[in-house]
């Protein structure tokens, strides 16, 4: 299991980068063409805003995993090695369920809404750009609950500066 879970961080890891990197293109192509050319495409910003909001919300889940969100972490040191854990595991209750309200909102709610409508100049179905909130809502769900059942198992996060991603 392990290494199933070690093998999809690093393929999310490098779709994140394919996406930023083909957003970058996307933008060079856009200031090159507006500039130099005096064209314009007229798909370049959406693309890249479309791409900006997927890499965005998925890293969001990446980096949940590895260790590196905010915390602040003052507050449970102070307490003792019982009430680390009790608080600890209260904070991934409440972000679980705030994750799946979002979760089921977002795919029973939002999605069929955006179904028909149409993004101006790319001419996909807003529920592709959309897609990316529930899709990650869902993958924080997931990654918040190893992180419980690591709390209880007392198998501690190890985050990423301490075990480097094999790429």
């Amino acid at each position: 299991m392990h290494a199933f879970i070690r093998g999809a961080e690093r393929a999310l890891y490098w779709f994140i980068v394919l996406q930023v990197a083909t957003m970058t293109a996307v933008v060079v192509l856009q200031v090159f063409n507006r500039y130099v050319m005096n064209y314009v495409f007229g798909w370049e910003e959406e693309t890249a805003r479309y791409l900006m909001v997927w890499s965005s919300f998925l890293a969001a889940a990446y980096a949940l995993r590895e260790g590196e969100q905010l915390g602040m972490e003052f507050v449970i040191t102070r307490l003792p090695v019982v009430g680390q854990r009790v608080l600890r595991t209260v904070c991934h209750l409440l972000v679980m369920a705030f994750l799946g309200v979002v979760a089921y909102q977002g795919l029973f709610v939002m999605m069929p809404q955006q179904l028909t409508q149409v993004s101006p100049s790319l001419g996909i179905t807003m529920a592709i750009p959309y897609a990316a909130i529930p899709v990650s809502a869902v993958m924080l769900l997931c990654v918040e609950g190893m992180l419980l059942w690591q709390e209880w198992h007392a198998k501690p996060l190890t985050p990423a500066s301490a075990v480097p991603l094999q790429l």
